[in-house]
């Protein structure tokens, strides 16, 4: 759905649970002024949101909704709590091994363009191989060099 809240949204709960990296509950959402309503989630009376803290960066928020008044408790918070900084350490991992396998896949690319160029047994040949493998690395149609003599 693209559902998103910004974090300049004063009362949303959890835009003030993603500035000021802190959880937050309400039990009953129908007294809190300025509640942004889900329409997936109609019967939403109490909420629970934690921020996702990485490196003191929020990079998301847990919520949690529930149909019930006083559902949420302290210690749901902090189990919560816990799970959001488990959660947010998974997404870093993630992310990180993504950013690990692109950097593998670039520097394959780089290592075999390498040795195509060390198999050329002159300059002529070498250059040709390198903007060949460049175009196609780079999804080039077509690649040229030129070179000047000097006069």
């Amino acid at each position: 759905e693209g559902w998103q809240i910004p974090l300049t949204r004063e009362r949303s709960l959890v835009a003030r649970a993603a500035r000021n990296k802190k959880g937050f509950i309400v039990n009953d959402v129908r007294r809190e002024e300025g509640f942004m309503a889900n329409p997936l989630l109609p019967d939403t009376v109490a909420e629970l949101a934690v921020p996702l803290i990485i490196e003191n960066k929020t990079i998301g928020v847990l919520d949690v909704q529930a149909d019930k008044p006083d559902y949420f408790s302290q210690e749901d918070l902090n189990i919560q709590t816990t799970l959001a900084a488990q959660i947010a350490v998974a997404i870093q991992n993630a992310r990180t091994f993504r950013a690990t396998q692109e950097q593998a896949k670039y520097e394959a690319k780089i290592n075999l363009i390498s040795q195509r160029i060390q198999g050329t047994t002159d300059v002529e040949s070498a250059l040709q191989v390198a903007i060949r493998e460049l175009g196609r690395a780079l999804g080039a149609k077509r690649t040229s060099v030129e070179l000047g003599r000097d006069a």
